[in-house]
This record gives structure tokens, C-alpha cells and sequence, in this order.
């Protein structure tokens, strides 16, 4: 099973309604919807669909983002991401992507800097980086053929080559989000 994403950060904040008001905005932005608002926290959540893959948009994934307004002028702020990723691949693979996405909120709030261009281009980096492992997937799934066909001359057993061509493409899912959560630690 793949690994989730879940993550803390911790933004030094006022809790006032400027504050509150730009970490609204923010999410409602990108489709999030206010699932639980109370004076000191508010949850976001992202329900799946079953576009969620064909999206290839890492802030589509399911999630859970809880804003909790702390005292001495700090805002801490929990995302989860409550599903396994884009078919084959974790979404542990975007951990980049999702704290440049929070600090770009941060420069919103303290420096009230645009986040619609900057998060486009993480947008664009997450899909390329789907794309590029998508990719390796199949590229796995070529070899698995190659070899089951070489096979196929040693055995008579159709089965035998159905396994090792599954064997081969989930081997190499393994490997990749086993790579991505070594390098990606959270």
C-alpha cells in the first residue's frame, strides 16, 4: 500500500480577519470547501472524484487541511492527503510541490503576493512529474512483456507470463514510490 501524505507547517501569523480572510480565499481558490469553521480552526477538505487521476493536479487528490489559529500570533496548518495518489504513484512524490503550495500562501498573507501564477507552474510540475512516471511505469510494463515473450518459448503456461508481466509493472510501482518516499521524507 502507498504511502499518505500528511505534513505540518507552522506560519508566524496574527489571528485577525485579515489573515483569516486571505487563508479563505486561498483555498476556496483551488475547489477546497469549508468542511468545520470555528473561531480557532477551520477544516478544508477535498473530496475524490473520479477524475482526481485524469486531472493529474496534486491539490485534486483527496485532502484534509485544518488551520488551527494558536496563540502568539502563529497559525499552524496540517495537510493530509487522505488517498493513496494517482493510481500508481504516491502522493508523497509531491511533498515539493505541496510546501512551495503553503508557502506561497504565507507570502500571500505577510507579503500579499499574487499565488496564481506560481502555483499554475506547480500545478504544471506535479503533472510532468506524473508524466515522467507514468512513463517509467510503462517502460516496465514493455520489459515485463519482452521477458514473458522469451518465456513463452521456455513454457507453454500462459499464466506463468500473465504473472510475470504483472509481477514486473507492480515490482517497478514498489520501487518507484519506495524512491519517492526514501527521498521525500516527512
Amino acid at each position: 500500500m502507498m504511502k499518505e501524505y500528511s505534513e505540518f507547517f507552522n506560519l508566524v501569523s496574527k489571528n485577525d480577519s485579515v489573515t483569516r480572510t486571505k487563508i479563505l480565499n486561498y483555498f476556496k481558490n483551488y475547489n477546497f470547501k469549508i468542511a468545520t469553521e470555528e473561531n480557532q480552526k477551520i477544516i478544508f477538505e477535498n473530496k475524490s472524484t473520479w477524475l482526481n487521476s485524469y486531472k493529474m493536479n496534486f491539490l485534486s487528490l483527496p485532502s484534509k487541511i485544518t488551520v488551527h489559529f494558536l496563540e502568539q500570533q502563529k497559525v499552524q496548518i496540517h495537510y493530509q492527503v487522505i488517498d493513496a495518489g494517482f493510481g500508481a504513484l504516491t502522493p508523497i512524490a509531491f511533498t515539493k510541490q505541496y510546501q512551495d503550495f503553503i508557502r506561497n500562501l504565507d507570502n500571500y498573507i505577510h507579503k500579499n503576493e499574487s499565488f496564481q501564477l506560481k502555483n499554475a507552474t506547480l500545478i504544471k510540475s506535479a503533472k510532468i512529474k506524473w508524466l515522467k512516471n507514468t512513463s517509467l511505469l510503462l517502460i516496465a510494463l514493455a520489459l515485463g512483456f519482452v521477458l514473458a515473450s522469451i518465456l513463452k518459448k521456455q513454457l507453454v503456461n500462459s499464466w506463468v507470463i500473465s504473472l510475470v508481466i504483472m509481477g514486473t509493472v507492480l515490482i517497478s510501482e514498489k520501487a518507484l514510490n519506495a524512491y519517492h518516499v526514501s527521498k521525500n521524507k516527512v
